[in-house]
């Protein structure tokens, strides 16, 4: 199945979201630990940085998160009909 960017990139800063709090991580800390500003991960997570979240930004922030980068961009069909269904868009 074929998603459009917006809902991907909602997709992926929601799992950027679910892995900071499972690691227990508040926004400025994970911000903090990727040299990033706080602006920058909240736009990140909401899925409006599109065009400038880089791979390797990804990857940092994954790294942080002690996650996989790959794990970041896995796509559940599940997850992303949920999302579509229940997009303020």
């Amino acid at each position: 199945m074929k998603y459009g960017t917006d809902i991907v990139f909602r997709y992926i800063g929601a799992r950027i979201a679910y892995y900071r709090i499972l690691n227990g991580l508040a926004p400025e800390e994970l911000a903090d630990a990727v040299n990033i500003d706080q602006a920058v991960l909240q736009r990140i997570e909401a899925g409006t940085y599109q065009k400038e979240l880089h791979m390797s930004l990804l990857q940092v922030i994954a790294d942080a998160l002690q996650v996989d980068c790959e794990t970041m961009l896995q796509v559940c069909d599940a997850d992303m009909k949920y999302l579509l269904a229940h997009s303020s868009k």
